[in-house]
């Protein structure tokens, strides 16, 4: 697959061949990588007994709305580093036997450590779902798309992997006590698809592509300790593998799902290439088990949807707190620049904030609020494309886009 770009590139442009290549490769890399750390470990659930005593925490249950928020640093043989992999999984459906996990993130750095060179990504987006079994936590599907674009020379494109499991993907058996162990017999088959094209011509198109890798290790419950995580610091299981060095996962009852997560594997698994592979994970933020009645309503966020490069905007942000708390802010620009908590600010305060972005892209900007107790939201998105046009339009869009109860039927009309 990279061979054919490589080849259509040079005939294209050889001038680029090299820079292009960097840039193929880590497309392909970050649609693998985003699943590893739910990839490689689990338990065949069709051979599986409870060996767990009662002592442990039990199954936990989720909410719609609950999410768990990570940021994720890889490291392919100590060459191609990406950086700043932040994903999203919040809980939006939930059946009488299944959670359905909507995912989303994106990546904004990639480092190649040899020859000191880095490759800022804007607008690489990671979108997608899991559907998870309620009595085991199990993972029954996968699926994820990572889209966007890089510039110079432009180039956009998608790519979806699809995972399907041999026997459902089980990370635990609860009631969870430590000193325990399981074996892992399953079968993975990842499925990929995707298209793209450079300045307006098709690069490459992969109808699914499908990638057989068998799982098979032994998993261990080892102790119970405090892991330190920038969402806090939680009480956790040591769960570890071997087929790393480390292989570490650590599982919080607290939270009700992972806070950490770090591999270390000497032979990738056997479709990629034979290089070490580093995954690190860690909590961001979670409201898992947060009082309804106490936490903030989603955040409104308001202001210009099209703009020019290196000009300063203005957007507006508000939400209320159900007793009057003050509140605090994180804003997510979505071009690798994430703030920090600023505040506090009054319940039902509008405040403004000002940004601006470099290069020309589509970006996802997102903020979410919490309260003086710690109590946070979900994100909540406003799309800003930013270009070097200038549209006569641009100010009445934006109007109407923050006004969305007003002009309903020349809404209607142009589709907007």
């Amino acid at each position: 697959f990279l061979g054919y770009i490589y080849i259509k590139i040079f005939y294209t442009n050889p001038k680029i061949v090299q820079e292009m290549t960097k840039k193929i490769v880590v497309i392909l890399f970050s649609i693998l990588i985003i699943t590893s750390f739910t990839s490689t470990t689990g338990k065949n659930t069709s051979n599986s007994f409870n060996i767990f005593s009662d002592k442990g925490p039990d199954l936990p249950e989720w909410s719609i709305g609950d999410f768990w928020e990570y940021n994720i640093t890889i490291i392919f043989a100590g060459i191609l580093t990406i950086e700043a992999v932040r994903m999203e999984a919040i809980v939006t459906e939930i059946s009488e036997n299944t959670y359905t996990l909507e995912l989303n993130g994106y990546v904004n750095k990639i480092k190649i450590t040899d020859y000191d060179y880095s490759i800022f990504i804007n607008a690489l987006y990671l979108t997608g779902y899991i559907i998870i079994e309620k009595s085991t936590l199990s993972m029954k599907e996968y699926n994820l798309t990572v889209s966007g674009n890089l510039q110079n020379p432009k180039i956009d494109f998608y790519a979806t992997l699809k995972m399907i499991f041999d026997q459902n993907l089980d990370f635990f058996n609860f009631p969870i006590n430590v000193g325990n162990n399981w074996y892992i017999t399953n079968k993975i088959d990842l499925i990929l698809t995707g298209y793209g094209e450079m300045n307006g011509e098709e690069l490459f198109i992969l109808d699914e592509k499908s990638l057989n890798n068998p799982l098979n290790d032994e998993l261990s419950i080892l102790k119970k300790e405090f892991i330190n995580t920038p969402a806090g610091t939680y009480e956790s299981f040591l769960i570890s593998g071997k087929i790393g060095n480390p292989s570490e996962i650590w599982y919080s009852p607290e939270i009700g799902y992972l806070v950490k997560v770090k591999q270390n594997i000497p032979k990738f698994i056997k479709f990629t290439i034979k290089v070490r592979f580093e995954s690190y994970l860690d909590l961001l933020s979670t409201n898992f088990n947060q009082p309804e009645d106490n936490t903030p309503s989603t955040p409104c966020i308001t202001g210009p949807i099209n703009g020019k490069p290196k000009v300063d905007y203005e957007y507006i942000i508000k939400t209320n707190d159900p007793n009057g708390e003050r509140v605090y802010y994180k804003i997510d620009w979505g071009d690798g620049y994430c703030s920090n908590w600023i505040g506090p600010y009054e319940s039902g305060e509008e405040i403004i904030v000002t940004h601006s972005w470099d290069i020309k892209a589509e970006y996802k900007l997102r903020v979410k609020a919490k309260d003086e107790n710690g109590y946070q939201t979900s994100w909540a998105p406003l799309g800003v494309t930013i270009s070097k046009q200038k549209t006569v339009n641009n100010i009445f869009l934006n109007f109407i886009h923050n006004h969305p109860n007003l002009f309903p039927l020349l809404r209607q009309i142009f589709g907007l």
